[in-house]
C-alpha cells in the first residue's frame, strides 16, 4: 500500500513534502539533514527525482550549483515556482527521467556497497563501495564498459526482444499497476471468505 500512497503524493505535489515525511516517519528530514552536513559550495550537485524542490533548494543556499531532474511535470513546475521565492541561487530544474537504463543496481545504505547488473544478465555483477569510490576523488565510469562485451550484447538483445508494452510503458505506472492488481485479488479472495462463512452460519 505504501506504493499506492506514493503514487497518490504525486499527483499532489504542493502537499507531497508534508506526506512524505509522515510515510517515513521524518527519516527523509534525517536523511535531508545528513547530506547537507556532508556537502559545501565547491559541490555540484544533480539531485535526481527531485520533486517540489526543497531538497535541492536547501542544498542551492549552501552555495552549491544544483540540477534537479523529476519525471513530474507537476513536481518540476512546483520546484520552478518555489524558486522563485529565491535570489542569487545557481538551480536550475529541469523534466527528466533516471528510471529507464541498461542497468539495476542494488545498493546496501549500511555499508555504502553497491552491486550493478546489466539487464537481467545476473552471473555478471560488479561492486563498487561508496566510501572508496569517494576516496579516489573525482572520477566516472560508462557503465557498459564495467562488464565483458558478450554479457552487453546479449543484454541489448534481450532488451529489444523484450515485449513492447515492458519497453514503452514507465516502469513506475507498470509497478502500480501491478499492485492494483493485487490489491483487486486480495479483495476479490477476503470476500470469498466472508461469503462462506456466512454461508456456514446460515446453514448451521
Amino acid at each position: 500500500m505504501a506504493v499506492v500512497y506514493m503514487k497518490k503524493l504525486e499527483l499532489e505535489p504542493l502537499s507531497y513534502e508534508n506526506g512524505f515525511t509522515k510515510l517515513t516517519k521524518g527519516i527523509n528530514l534525517e536523511i535531508q539533514d545528513w547530506i547537507l552536513n556532508k556537502i559545501n559550495q565547491k559541490h555540484n550537485v544533480l539531485d535526481f527525482g527531485c520533486g517540489p524542490g526543497t531538497l535541492a533548494i536547501k542544498i542551492a543556499q549552501k552555495g552549491c550549483t544544483v540540477t534537479g531532474i523529476d519525471h513530474n511535470p507537476n513536481m518540476v513546475s512546483v520546484a520552478q515556482k518555489s524558486l522563485l521565492l529565491y535570489s542569487n541561487l545557481k538551480i536550475n530544474f529541469e523534466e527528466g527521467s533516471a528510471v529507464n537504463t541498461m542497468y539495476s543496481n542494488i545498493f546496501d545504505v549500511t555499508t555504502g556497497d553497491m552491486y550493478l547488473f546489466w539487464f537481467h544478465q545476473f552471473n555478471e555483477v560488479v561492486h563498487f563501495n561508496l566510501a572508496a569510490e569517494l576516496a579516489k576523488g573525482r572520477h566516472s565510469y560508462r557503465i557498459s564498459d564495467l562488464f565483458t562485451q558478450e554479457l552487453v550484447d546479449t543484454g541489448f538483445d534481450e532488451y529489444y526482444d523484450f515485449p513492447a508494452i515492458i519497453r514503452v510503458i514507465p516502469m513506475d505506472i507498470l509497478l502500480l499497476l501491478v499492485t492494483l492488481l493485487l490489491d483487486v485479488i486480495l479483495v476479490v479472495a477476503f470476500g470469498v471468505v466472508i461469503s462462506r462463512k456466512v454461508y456456514q452460519a446460515q446453514t448451521i
